[in-house]
């Protein structure tokens, strides 16, 4: 009889405990994620500008070294 009596704060408590136990952490697990793949994603792309800067010098030189 209590239980049925105290029902509703049952149910808040569970629900509460399952939000902040399950889903809070694996909702900054998800940000984490997404973070990390940005960081890489921008890294990819600083990674690709250096490298047609190289081929470009590399060019360059190839020139140079021709002309010699």
């Amino acid at each position: 009889d209590s239980v049925f009596n105290r029902k509703e704060e049952v149910i808040e408590t569970v629900k509460t405990r399952f939000i902040e136990g399950l889903i809070e952490p694996l909702q900054e697990k998800i940000d984490e994620i997404i973070a990390d793949k940005s960081k890489k994603e921008q890294k990819l792309k600083e990674a690709e500008n250096k490298l047609v800067s190289l081929k470009k010098e590399k060019e360059i030189i190839e020139k140079q070294i021709a002309s010699i």
